[in-house]
């Protein structure tokens, strides 16, 4: 089932039910435990929801931060960038909004690595060739992910998420960790 549709579904199910509590509260009365049921169960469905949306989503947490003021401030912005395309490819019926937060979404990457490199450079990190190669790994397959949206559309953008949020965090626990000491032993905060 795609994923409008269900939200779609999701959203009936709760108008019903709210629809429910109302007829049943006026027909049966408040003492009745019917409407409270019902009443319960809209509350519930719609936390349920809001508690799997939440974990779709990334918070930055300390244990991220390379130390760097400036790369801790990019590596946020991604994460809000991350995040605001997960919310267009859920929410937004629009193509254009989806397009919009992808295409500022790898702009920004680009940017952020651009950065990142010049840095790691400027003060002669030993390997830096192998972290650009880990930027240019994961550019090859954000586009080979654009590509497949621009194919198969929505379908694609989920997968497209993930691959973003797992491929930042894992970079950024794992390989800009490696670098954190150096810059900081070259006094870069």
């Amino acid at each position: 089932m795609k994923k409008r549709t269900l939200m779609i579904l999701k959203a009936l199910l709760i108008g019903l039910l709210m629809v429910a509590t109302i007829l049943a509260t006026v027909y049966l009365g408040i003492d009745s435990p019917v409407p409270w049921l019902l009443g319960f169960l809209v509350v519930a469905l719609s936390a349920y929801n809001k508690l799997c949306d939440k974990h779709k989503y990334i918070s930055w947490k300390q244990e991220y931060s390379v130390g760097i003021k400036s790369i801790d401030n990019e590596h946020q912005k991604l994460l809000g960038l991350i995040n605001r395309f997960l919310t267009a490819s859920r929410e937004h019926p629009s193509t254009f909004y989806e397009q919009e937060a992808l295409e500022e979404l790898i702009d920004y990457t680009r940017y952020h690595f651009k950065h990142e490199e010049e840095l790691m450079e400027k003060h002669d990190y030993p390997d830096l060739e192998a972290h650009k190669k880990e930027h240019r790994k994961m550019v090859k397959r954000v586009n080979e992910l654009v590509e497949e949206y621009n194919l198969r559309g929505q379908e694609a953008l989920e997968d497209t998420a993930g691959y973003l949020k797992h491929w930042l965090i894992n970079h950024i626990r794992v390989v800009d960790q490696q670098y954190s000491d150096y810059m900081h032993k070259r006094g870069v905060h």
